[in-house]
């Protein structure tokens, strides 16, 4: 790999050059961001998306505090001599990171926001030293402190802004990362609304005609409604997932994953870090997940024959995919499976939403999925009609996969399975059919329908009541002169029913193919050679589709 070390665990842009980490160059967007006619703008992103990275990127470089000509030697910003004389470290900054303002209540999640501002204030505690009000020098004082007030902290980038402003006689850059985490915990733990208050109040002082201002840029992984937390701010420009404008600012495009992998000694993993983590689509761009690549990446470093993985997938609890099975009750099972089978699906993208309204309709849930990554445009964006979307790629359909595997079977426990198990041993193979293929009616097919698919959604059926009934269910265990699919035991009544599944390659050749099924159970004689079972049932299920078809025959 040629001594090349990979950022892993790093999205600190001053971290990664210090040390001397893998960075694939976006400094350009240095020069679009400052060049572009917003004093104030939001971008929004999916979660691992680059978005630490860019923020403090724009920190290093600006930064009035800093000298950072050794931290961009040889990156594309520094072609430009004139863009770099007149901004390179020559305006002061407030960099406001939101990400770790988490709590159960609104008293520790607002200690967290007291000690992130009093890191800020501390860095500038040499601002003590001017000539300075008496009132905001004692607010200075305690927003360095956890004794701020609400009110201190309310106005404390809108006073910070100033000071600064005076004591360089330069506007400043306010950059915050992840403005929309603290909205996110409160919403979630039940204190929103006075959340909501404060993260305004900070916002609206600073970002609103506002003269001590140079630009104001914001990162988040929702686009939230400006009535809800931008009110009033008619100078903010939103570039999100549906706007071309800084496509490949965030993420990483194909040419830039292939010079990767090819500079720390991968090239040949291209193929299938494409088919598992590229995918999204901005414009006219496709890009990859950072995290994933860099992940998987370093996991085929250690060992070439790793298989691909969630990494992504696994960095949050990915609940807004169970949220939206369970406020649905499934009722989407085919737009799930078309999703699933990698096809697209239209739905009604609505960007600009509140908290308050995040699950109130299936349409507002399709947009959170869109806005948070777990789906990606797959046509032109409409605000006014549908938009076709679809799954972005392998780590998200397996992702799509489990969680619904996961919602089927704690669904099914919640059944009652009475009628399945009595049709099962009463040799009912018509109620048996008409149970089964209820099931999988409700729930999500899978693109290959094989039968390795039908075997593992039924053993999961039966094995779901295992707990409750006392019945035993084995899978694939020897059995006669060869291994049935399942077998069902009942030890209280030393009964057994075996299970032989078989996929029609039509819905007129089900009988048929449960024909087939009995025979080989026949044949085989399984079920035979099970000890102390004194009454042995065998049932060969032919299966098309979301339809099971039935056949029983008396073993023993």
């Amino acid at each position: 790999m040629n001594g090349i070390k990979l950022p892993i665990g790093s999205s600190s842009f001053e971290y990664i050059r210090e040390n001397h980490l893998y960075y694939i160059d976006k400094t350009s967007i240095i020069r679009e961001v400052m060049n572009d006619g917003a004093q104030s703008i939001l971008f929004t992103r999916p979660r691992r998306f680059g978005k630490t990275t860019l923020l403090t990127t724009l920190l290093s470089f600006f930064d009035i505090t800093k000298d950072s000509r050794k931290l961009f030697e040889g990156l594309s910003i520094m072609e430009d001599r004139r863009f770099i004389d007149e901004w390179m470290n020559k305006i002061p900054v407030i960099y406001l990171s939101l990400r770790e303002i988490d709590g159960d209540s609104f008293e520790t999640a607002f200690g967290m926001l007291q000690k992130e501002i009093g890191k800020i204030f501390k860095k500038y505690h040499f601002l003590l030293d001017d000539d300075i009000f008496p009132d905001d020098r004692e607010s200075f004082r305690r927003l360095m402190t956890a004794s701020s007030t609400e009110i201190d902290i309310r106005s404390s980038m809108a006073l910070l802004a100033r000071l600064l402003r005076n004591h360089y006689r330069k506007p400043i850059l306010f950059l915050v990362d992840e403005y929309d985490v603290p909205l996110d915990k409160a919403y979630g733990n039940g204190y929103y609304d006075p959340m909501l208050k404060i993260i305004r109040a900070i916002f609206y002082s600073v970002l609103k005609d506002n003269n001590d201002l140079a630009k104001g840029i914001l990162t988040g992984c929702l686009r939230i409604s400006k009535e809800s937390i931008f009110t009033g701010l008619n100078n903010l420009a939103v570039y999100s997932m549906t706007e071309p404008k800084y496509a490949d600012a965030f993420g990483f495009t194909e040419k830039e994953v292939n010079g990767f992998l090819y500079d720390i000694g991968l090239a040949e993993a291209g193929s299938v870090m494409k088919k598992w983590y590229d995918g999204y689509r901005i414009g006219t761009e496709s890009l990859y997940t950072p995290w994933d690549v860099i992940s998987y990446a370093n996991t085929l470093l250690a060992d070439r024959s790793s298989s691909p993985r969630n990494y992504w997938a696994n960095s949050s609890d990915n609940g807004v995919i169970t949220r939206m099975i369970t406020e649905t009750g499934a009722s989407i099972t085919d737009e799930y499976s078309a999703l699933i089978d990698g096809r697209e699906i239209p739905v009604h993208i609505t960007e600009n939403l509140t908290y308050d309204d995040l699950y109130s309709s299936k349409d507002n849930i399709w947009s959170l999925m869109f806005e948070s990554g777990y789906l990606t445009l797959a046509g032109e964006y409409s605000s006014d009609s549908q938009t076709m979307v679809r799954i972005p790629n392998e780590e998200i359909r397996q992702l799509f996969a489990t969680k619904v595997k996961e919602w089927f079977s704690a669904d099914i426990k919640n059944k009652d399975m009475t009628k399945l198990f009595a049709a099962i041993w009463a040799k009912d193979a018509e109620t048996v059919s008409e149970i089964i293929s209820d099931f999988m009616f409700r729930t999500i097919s899978y693109y290959d329908y094989s039968e390795a698919y039908y075997h593992a959604f039924i053993a999961g059926i039966l094995s779901a009541s295992s707990d409750i009934t006392g019945y035993i269910v084995s899978s694939n265990d020897e059995s006669g002169t060869g291994r049935p699919d399942i077998i069902l035991m009942d030890p209280g009544s030393r009964a057994a029913a075996v299970f032989e599944f078989k996929k029609a390659p039509s819905e007129d050749e089900m009988t048929d193919t449960a024909d087939n099924a009995i025979r080989q159970i026949r044949e085989r004689k399984y079920g035979l050679d099970l000890p102390g079972y004194r009454r042995i049932i065998g049932y060969g299920v032919a299966l098309f589709q979301k339809d099971a078809f039935a056949k029983t025959i008396r073993i023993l």
